[in-house]
């Protein structure tokens, strides 16, 4: 009997280990990196920490770093989930419609290959592989009406996971996603928006991280997207306090962006 359990316990083992493992190869016609043609050796911990660097990583690193993940002869969960936040990374700050949707679809890919292998069952992977998935599925379809709406279900589905494994995940990614696409989905009966609860998690990601310019960003946008007149004393709160948080941080290429949709919602809501 005993030897029976162990027989099974070492079968579990060999599985968890093979599906946490997955070949190069499934990724196919990607989109070259112009960056990365003359990079230095980059080792994993290298490329995972570039990934985690966010917005303060440089273009060359960003690519340099992907490049390296798409040429390991492994590519497991946790090369997966690293490879998803690089392509996003890469993706948002592509200009050009095209090469942001193929950096995109290539991100989700990497994100689905990791849930694909179980990355649930894997500390800390479950979270970034569902967020990773929906956010660069959505950063591919954002062009396209008609495939947007026809991914939006999966998105929810992707952002509601990763929000309960882990909520402040990118500063609060998971509920200031899902959060706007309450605000933004049409309710009953055309869809499953929900301004009030749209709010409410928008509301949520300022207060975990008050000092994340987006968080504060999107949350005067649902403000003024449920009713600007109302809502103008706490839109004017919020801008207020991004205001001060760009003039005292290092946000780099963001800070003009983040200044444009700050004036752009001034503007709209008559500030």
């Amino acid at each position: 009997m005993t030897n029976g359990r162990n027989v099974r316990r070492w079968l579990a083992a060999g599985l968890l280990m093979v599906f946490g493992l997955g070949c190069r190869g499934f990724q196919t016609d990607l989109l070259p990196l112009p960056l990365a043609l003359d990079c230095a050796d980059i080792d994993f911990d290298t490329a995972r920490a570039t990934s985690l660097e966010g917005r303060n990583a440089s273009a060359k690193d960003l690519q340099c770093s992907l490049e390296s993940i798409r040429q390991r002869l492994l590519q497991g969960v946790t090369e997966s989930v690293v490879a998803a936040r690089l392509a996003y990374l890469i993706a948002d700050r592509t200009g050009n419609e095209t090469r942001r949707e193929r950096l995109a679809y290539e991100g989700m890919r990497w994100a689905k290959h990791a849930v694909d292998l179980s990355a649930d069952l894997y500390k800390g992977q479950g979270a970034p592989a569902h967020y990773y998935l929906a956010v660069n599925l959505g950063l591919a379809v954002q062009d396209t009406v008609i495939l947007a709406l026809k991914n939006i279900d999966g998105i929810r589905k992707h952002l509601e996971i990763a929000g309960r494994k882990d909520p402040d995940l990118d500063n609060a990614g998971p509920l200031r996603v899902l959060g706007l696409l309450y605000i933004k989905v049409p309710s009953w009966p055309k869809g499953w928006g929900d301004m009030d609860k749209g709010l409410e998690l928008l509301a949520e990601a300022v207060r975990r991280f008050p000092d994340y310019p987006p968080n504060r960003i999107l949350y005067a946008r649902g403000l003024a997207n449920v009713d600007a007149e109302s809502n103008k004393a706490e839109i004017k709160g919020q801008l207020d306090a991004l205001g001060k948080l760009l003039a005292v941080g290092d946000w780099g290429q963001d800070l003009e962006v983040w200044r444009k949709q700050a004036a752009g919602i001034a503007r709209d809501v008559g500030l």
